[in-house]
């Protein structure tokens, strides 16, 4: 029978010559059979991807893998391969290369395999670096879908042997995996990034670990280096973090590094902007005519806030920045006040459209403590939380109403009332980058 390759994974498959379709056996793909010129014979592709004909007698580099279990890959012994000139190294690189095209984590690891034996050739080591990424991302997207699973059986409350049965099975393995093997691996990455010099990648992977081990303490110790080396490094649209306010709502175990969005960089400046609502503050405490200026939220974030959230030395690398009045296109004769110079403020309708220019980018969600404070969230989800509104410093249809972004990351124009209740603030600010040298 003749061999064709299959376009998602690039193995191998037998199929009868009348057949008009098949289906892979490893990857599961149906798709339908190639013309005759595209059949593939399994010796011409093993030479061909040796780059050198194999003389007969002579051992070829490289073995092929027998699988025991049908439609599950097993990892090839790869201890006879002896990459000892350009030939055997060419075979290892386009094997490992043809593991790497389709999203199967065993595939992948076997190519991470290949190309750690080649350290070195061509672009191994950035493939070895793909390849890791990949499978870091497969893992997390294992695991995130999982856990839906698991709390998909638990709303509809299946009865039946098999719903029990798969619950129970991915009880353990998210359990498993999620508390134990996935941190654990993020865990020692972290400490390798550590003792190789790496604050950057070190801080942030103890970051995201919380609690776990001694998590929390490490990446305490690498703030200061961490805060230097990313700010002076960091582009539009990373996250970095910067200064500290309660966020968990568990006052015991003291407050958490804020996470920012960087906007804009220009020159030796970051524009940012808080990643989550922080808090539950209205605007104003009365429904009265409000501007920027004249607003509750403007004092209370530059004194209150600014004093809980950054130490003196933090707050000496915030840049006292003119704010201009938010202007408002769909209601041009309501007053916006004047000008100010603030170092925390919020952004306006155009800022929000220029830094955010799609609903989905606009979409946030609110701390766990602010949503102890009073603000509400919706069903909408992103990344696993609950999105929420968020007010800006534009003024609405009159001076009585606020713009603000809402729970699907449209924007308000109309406004809600400048003493809405539900609303949480994204604070924003420019940071002097150099004062960090």
């Amino acid at each position: 029978m003749p061999n064709y390759l299959c376009k998602q994974c690039n193995c191998i498959n037998q199929v009868a010559p009348e057949a008009t379709h098949f289906t892979c056996k490893n990857c599961g793909v149906k798709q339908e059979t190639p013309s005759f010129l595209e059949s593939v014979d399994s010796d011409a592709l093993d030479e061909a991807m040796l780059g050198n004909p194999v003389d007969e007698g002579q051992e070829k580099p490289f073995i092929e893998t027998k699988l025991n279990v049908p439609n599950q890959p097993q990892k090839a012994d790869f201890n006879e391969v002896k990459p000892e000139d350009a030939a055997g190294k060419d075979s290892i690189y386009f094997k490992a290369v043809s593991k790497m095209g389709g999203a199967n984590i065993v595939l992948l690891d076997e190519a991470l395999t290949l190309l750690q034996t080649i350290r070195g050739w061509k672009d191994a080591e950035a493939l070895i670096e793909q390849c890791e990424e990949k499978i870091e991302r497969l893992l997390e997207e294992e695991r995130l879908e999982k856990e839906a699973e698991q709390k998909r059986q638990k709303s509809r409350k299946r009865a039946v042997v098999i719903g029990v049965s798969l619950f129970v099975f991915l009880v353990v393995f998210a359990t498993v995996f999620g508390l134990k093997i996935y941190p654990d691996i993020r865990y020692h990455k972290a400490v390798a990034f550590a003792e190789s010099g790496d604050t950057v990648k070190a801080y942030e992977l103890f970051k995201d670990l919380g609690d776990y081990k001694d998590s929390s303490d490490r990446a305490a110790a690498l703030y200061e280096t961490y805060k230097t080396e990313k700010l002076t490094s960091a582009f539009a649209g990373d996250t970095v973090y910067f200064g500290n306010y309660e966020q968990d709502g568990n006052t015991k175990n003291g407050k958490e590094a804020i996470a920012w969005v960087v906007l804009e960089k220009a020159g030796d400046k970051l524009l940012l902007c808080s990643l989550y609502g922080l808090d539950y503050q209205k605007y104003s405490e009365e429904k009265e005519d409000t501007t920027w200026e004249t607003s509750n939220m403007r004092q209370w974030l530059n004194t209150d806030f600014a004093e809980e959230a950054f130490t003196k030395e933090e707050m000496a690398f915030i840049a006292t920045t003119e704010v201009p009045t938010g202007d408002n296109e769909h209601y041009n004769s309501t007053p916006y006040g004047n000008e100010t110079k603030d170092k925390l403020f919020l952004l306006s309708l155009s800022e929000v459209k220029k830094y955010f220019p799609t609903a989905e980018k606009r979409l946030a969600s609110p701390t766990d403590y602010a949503v102890k404070q009073g603000v509400y969230q919706s069903n909408k989800r992103l990344s696993g939380n609950f999105t929420c509104c968020w007010l800006l410093r534009t003024p609405g249809s009159d001076g009585t109403q606020v713009a603000y972004v809402n729970y699907d990351g449209e924007l308000h124009y109309s406004g809600a009332s400048v003493n809405t209740r539900g609303a949480t603030f994204r604070p924003t600010m420019w940071i002097e980058i150099q004062k960090e040298q």
